[in-house]
């Protein structure tokens, strides 16, 4: 394809589209519609090469790293290419195996196509007269990472590896372990030699003599930590040995595994390792750091595009990032599989996916404790009148709005003096969040097990189409974006409903579920609060029949004609469905429904889902709780129970498997954001988000969310189906709340 393809398509001359796409003379906005369209139907992509010769400047990116065995450098990599994408340019990788041969053949290369900028972990730090003559003069941006190159005002990022071994040390010299080896790679490797002086500094510390023979070098691979650790284990046996990367780490283990040595039983290992959410299994019984390195990636890649983009004002960067480093929570005690059990805990549970993938990890509860789980699942619209029923289980997971009510009527057991005990950590939790799901007149009943807020979901290769958005313009006279009301939503929603707009990619615009209530009213609720409506004032009057309400209703029918008409029959897991299988433009949801990782694999719509705030920024706080049945005779292993399932520990693994963890740390997990983009702004949302608190007022019953849920679901399907108006259905709702209220004392 080539530029007169482009030209004839469009209509134009080959100087046009040259003009066009090199900004060298104007053109009219017309022909630049018509050059747009013709690119963009014939897949045109610019020869950057010939570009590049003529303006000395290009797109590319020169990355240089070690290998890509080591997570370490994924990670890296991951951190600069998700950095680059998001600015349009394009990374190129080359890979040195740390032989300095291949590292200058890959930057020769890189130089031919003219990059725009280099970031190298180089395998040549002492090689000062290479860069300067093939870089540094040349005035190309350069960042180099962990390796320190011994030159002046030059682009430097790594991680304190002198005060991380420190620590490291330290924990095992103050747990008495002495016979400690480090295997360090090259010493002329800055991060290498920094690692040594933290090992040296935490003996001397502690006024214990360095054994000389327990610091190795070695080159950092697993084939050659495993010959020096094979050869070194022939006449010592350390209490720990340490590593400074992954690679040797395999190699280490390897070795010990070979001489009959078990980790941990008889040597401990431990290691600087990544910021990984699996920490279980990533390295086994092993003690690991927590490195960022995909943050360390996005760092340099922020640095060289500042120097890239504003040369003349840039100031070179030199930037030492911390470990996090918590040693008591990375020893990982190797925990044999249990045959038998001492105890046997009953647990109740919504049925859905998420709780089917969450039960794979509860053998790891019963090989840690002894203690066996049997779980009964129940639909979510059977669940509440299930566990009002029941008098047998011992644990509960339960709706938040359901709180009050299970608490108030004895249902729930009060943990409050469990979660004061000193091994549970309140502030693990987004703030205030162990109050708002667990909390009841100043007693606790729940810790959160899924935090759940309403975001928008959207298909982003059609909202970014040309086409799309230009016929949008024309028919809407506004942009096409993620919608931010209401009634831009149903616009939106109308234009990609086929029956409306036979151009639409998608059938409908939207799916909306409507099984039942509890899939229904939140739909209702948020626009709601979105128009200012309420259904009682602070004095507990029912102020339902407004103009507001009318309005959110209003909108809600016109937005029923441009989605799946099957809504009566969805339910929440289903218009999830509707959305990967790229049958709606947008979908409305909680983290739990779309979490799982295979559904959004097999989708069609892998890498074009966009996300952002629901519209009106109203979003209901939705999630679910585990409590300890006030009827269980094993109290003690429940909140054990809970306390494992909803705790630190199992939080990372939580939003994996069963949807979104309430703990904070999960949301700044880099290798999860990578999974689930959407992270940070769950936790955006998390601040404006709000709970439905069921009507309260105190020395009176508590009016059960449900009963008010069955009421608005009861008039909307019937305005829904047609029976009757929107005013009716809302001023019957009313009326009916009114009964409600004052069979509950709240007169009205």
């Amino acid at each position: 394809m080539t530029m007169k393809d482009v030209a004839k398509e469009a209509g134009v001359s080959v100087a046009t589209v040259s003009n066009y796409l090199n900004n060298t003379k104007s053109v009219s906005a017309s022909r630049g519609e018509k050059i747009a369209e013709a690119i963009e139907k014939l897949h045109y992509v610019p020869n950057q090469m010939a570009k590049t010769l003529k303006s000395n400047f290009n797109n590319n990116i020169g990355v240089i790293l070690p290998n890509i065995q080591d997570n370490y450098y994924i990670q890296i990599f991951q951190g600069i290419e998700r950095f680059f994408h998001k600015k349009g340019y394009c990374v190129n990788l080359g890979i040195s195996n740390d032989f300095i041969e291949i590292e200058q053949k890959n930057i020769f290369d890189f130089l031919q196509k003219k990059v725009a900028g280099f970031i190298i972990v180089t395998a040549q730090p002492d090689n000062c007269a290479f860069f300067e003559e093939n870089i540094l003069e040349k005035h190309i941006p350069f960042v180099h990472i962990d390796r320190q190159i011994d030159i002046t005002n030059l682009n430097f990022l790594t991680f304190d590896n002198q005060n991380t071994l420190y620590k490291l040390t330290d924990y095992f010299l103050q747990s008495g372990k002495t016979n400690i080896t480090l295997i360090a790679g090259p010493q002329n490797f800055s991060c290498e030699s920094e690692a040594v002086s933290g090992y040296r500094r935490a003996f001397q510390s502690h006024h214990i003599p360095v054994n000389e023979k327990n610091i190795l070098h070695t080159t950092l691979s697993k084939e050659a930590a495993f010959r020096s650790s094979i050869l070194y284990l022939q006449t010592e046996k350390p209490d720990v040995m340490i590593t400074t990367s992954t690679l040797v780490t395999l190699g280490v283990l390897e070795s010990l595994s070979i001489i009959g040595y078990k980790v941990p039983e008889d040597v401990i290992v431990a290691t600087l390792g990544e910021d990984n959410w699996n920490r279980f299994n990533h390295f086994q019984n092993i003690v690991s750091t927590s490195r960022q390195a995909i943050l360390l990636g996005g760092e340099a890649a922020k640095t060289l595009h500042s120097q890239i983009e504003t040369p003349k004002v840039f100031e070179p960067q030199n930037r030492i990032l911390e470990d996090k480093y918590e040693a008591s929570h990375f020893l990982i005690q190797h925990t044999p599989r249990c045959d038998s059990y001492r105890k046997e805990l009953s647990i109740m549970m919504l049925d859905t996916l998420q709780v089917d993938l969450f039960i794979g990890l509860i053998p790891h509860f019963k090989n840690k404790s002894g203690i066996d789980i049997k779980v009964t699942k129940v639909p979510h619209q059977q669940l509440l009148q299930n566990i009002y029923q029941d008098t047998n289980t011992d644990l509960y997971m339960y709706d938040l709005p359901w709180l009050y009510s299970l608490a108030k009527d004895n249902i729930l057991a009060d943990i409050t003096n469990y979660i004061n005990q000193d091994n549970v950590q309140k502030n693990i939790y987004l703030k205030d969040c162990l109050d708002i799901f667990g909390k009841f007149e100043q007693k606790y009943y729940g810790l959160p097990f899924m935090y759940a807020p309403q975001i928008l979901f959207y298909r982003k290769d059609i909202f970014q189409n040309r086409q799309m958005r230009n016929e949008f313009y024309k028919r809407y006279n506004i942009k096409l974006q993620p919608p931010r009301s209401w009634k831009e939503f149903n616009i939106i929603s109308e234009f990609f409903t086929q029956s409306l707009n036979p151009s639409s990619p998608t059938r409908y615009g939207t799916a909306i579920p409507a099984a039942y209530e509890e899939c229904l009213i939140p739909e209702i609720y948020m626009r709601m609060r979105a128009y200012g409506s309420e259904i009682y004032n602070q004095k507990f009057k029912i102020v339902f029949n407004s103009q507001q309400t009318i309005k959110a209703y209003t909108n809600f029918k016109e937005l029923l004609e441009n989605s799946s008409p099957d809504y009566m029959k969805l339910n929440d897991m289903m218009v999830v469905d509707e959305f990967l299988n790229g049958n709606t433009a947008m979908l409305i949801t909680y983290p739990s429904f779309i979490s799982n990782i295979n559904d959004l694999q097999r989708s069609c719509q892998v890498g074009q889902v966009g996300f952002s705030h629901i519209p009106g920024k109203c979003p209901i706080l939705g999630g679910w709780n585990l409590g300890v049945s006030n009827h269980s005779d094993n109290k003690d292993e429940a909140f054990a129970f809970i306390h494992w399932a909803c705790g630190e520990e199992m939080a990372n693994y939580s939003t994996i498997m069963a949807g979104q963890s309430a703990i904070a740390k999960v949301f700044d997990n880099n290798e999860l954001i990578s999974l689930y983009p959407w992270l940070p702004l769950y936790k955006n949302v998390y601040d404006f988000a709000e709970p439905i608190i069921p009507p309260y007022m105190s020395k009176r019953d508590i009016i059960s969310q449900d009963k008010i849920d069955k009421i608005l679901y009861k008039w909307i399907s019937e305005m829904i189906s047609d029976n009757i108006s929107i005013e009716d259905s809302v001023c019957n709702t009313h009326l009916d709340l009114v009964e409600l209220f004052n069979s509950y004392g709240y007169r009205q």
